[in-house]
């Protein structure tokens, strides 16, 4: 269930509306490992040898390779140089927790169709099979999986714990909009019932521009809320996507799925890191405050210049939690009516002109 965009190679997840190359997409191990894990009540004594074809009884255990070795493979095993030094135990010896891994579905190496995947090339940060390791990877640094995969899951966890700190800025932030669009929209209330008592005190000539007035008032209002509302979704598009990839990662490392870790972990460190790099301003984009000015006993007599919608621009900028991640602040200057846009309204004489005309005609 993916929703391709319009932009041909490009998927959005149908989750957190991140896009994705197609290119980028891997396989879901998690699930492949969650939907064939075979039955833990299988005993000892039914396991086969998983290092062969031959279906052969299992006399051993090898540690490093975690996998069941038979006698033949046993001696093979001990007389390779790249596994001679590995410690193979004896079927009767293995606990439950050793073989734990072995419960998960085996992945086979690409090139090397019959060796699966049981190293991990420190070099190439990727799985490789015994034979790649020998061959394409020689003098690679290289560990087992399952030294590799407790490696792993610290860094994973590591960067979890800084995701978690930059969510609870990510909800700061988003109460901090959400707070500054309650606040304008009692302003609104506020200033509507001023231009409405305003209205009723000049009686009936003064309806026309009472509601020009409530015109300009709305406008303002829709123009700050819609900016507010947008960076609203902004925070709320990122909030998603912090959780989903923190509970998708912290699923992936509860999972004990060794092999889908390390296969999809440059993809989860690369979205974790990503999103530890992503903007988000604690300051909402407007932070203005529209106010009516009138003065009923003298707008009587100038009823065509009733009154204007004065915006006061706020400077307090909200205070910050104690913990939050370093983020960097938008450049962009903060929110409000440019002269350009002040400039689509009615040009209007000022109220300090209006008296001293007012006073010079006295």
């Amino acid at each position: 269930q993916q929703q391709i965009l319009d932009h041909v190679g490009v998927i959005r997840c149908p989750v957190c509306s991140q896009e994705c190359a197609e290119r980028h997409i891997i396989d879901n191990f998690f699930v492949k490992d969650t939907t064939e894990v075979p039955s833990s009540t299988v005993e000892k004594s039914n396991q086969v040898c998983t290092s062969c074809e031959d279906n052969a009884e299992a006399n051993g255990f090898c540690v490093e390779c975690v996998e069941w070795l038979c006698k033949t493979c046993i001696r093979a095993h001990q007389r390779v140089k790249f596994t001679k030094d590995h410690t193979v135990r004896q079927k009767e010896e293995v606990s439950p927790e050793a073989v734990g891994v072995t419960s998960q579905r085996p992945v086979f190496c690409p090139f090397h169709k019959k060796e699966q995947l049981k190293l991990y090339c420190e070099t190439c940060d990727k799985l490789t099979c015994r034979d790649c390791q020998l061959l394409e990877h020689k003098e690679h640094r290289y560990q087992f999986i399952e030294e590799a995969f407790q490696n792993q899951k610290v860094i994973i966890d590591t960067l979890i714990t800084k995701l978690m700190e930059k969510t609870k800025y990510i909800k700061f932030t988003g109460n901090q909009i959400q707070n500054r669009i309650i606040e304008v929209n009692q302003n609104q209330k506020q200033v509507e019932q001023d231009i409405k008592v305003a209205i009723f005190t000049l009686m009936v000539e003064i309806n026309k521009k009472g509601k020009a007035l409530l015109h300009q008032l709305e406008s303002l209002a829709k123009d700050h809320r819609m900016k507010l509302m947008q960076q609203q979704q902004e925070v709320a598009g990122l909030s998603k996507q912090l959780e989903h990839v923190m509970h998708f990662s912290k699923w992936a490392v509860s999972s004990g799925s060794s092999t889908a870790l390390l296969y999809s972990k440059r993809l989860i460190t690369y979205r974790l890191r990503h999103l530890l790099r992503a903007r988000c301003d604690a300051s909402p984009v407007t932070n203005n405050t529209i106010q009516f000015h009138c003065d009923p006993s003298f707008w009587a007599q100038n009823i065509i210049n009733l009154g204007s919608l004065v915006i006061e621009d706020k400077e307090s900028q909200p205070q910050m939690p104690k913990q939050n991640p370093v983020v960097e602040q938008n450049s962009q200057p903060p929110g409000g009516l440019s002269s350009n846009q002040l400039s689509k309204f009615p040009t209007q004489i000022s109220l300090a002109q209006l008296r001293l005309q007012h006073m010079q005609q006295q």
